[in-house]
């Protein structure tokens, strides 16, 4: 049967020094993998803020490019010397 890694069995043969020294290693790989999985976890939280951040301003940008689409629209619609000269008070020459 095999032990697992984890696991201390002190014996006779391993000194009193030795059984100390193993819990204590695994304590440290506990405690390593602990601060790993946080770092991981941290990092994932910071990846999908960029994400978001990212989408916001694209959606940001392609608002404000439809708003110019829209304009742009209305501009072909409208023959805009015709408003410029009613809107002064200028008579066309027509």
């Amino acid at each position: 049967m095999e032990m697992a890694e984890n696991t201390v069995h002190c014996r006779k043969p391993f000194s009193r020094n030795m059984c100390q020294q193993l819990p204590n290693q695994v304590k440290a790989e506990r405690l390593k993998s602990r601060a790993q999985e946080k770092f991981t976890n941290k990092l994932a939280a910071a990846r999908r803020i960029v994400e978001e951040k990212r989408a916001n301003a694209e959606a940001k940008l392609n608002e404000k490019s439809m708003d110019y689409v829209e304009i742009l629209q209305i501009v072909e619609e409208v023959n805009w010397a015709d408003v410029e000269e009613e809107s002064l008070g200028v008579a066309s020459d027509d």
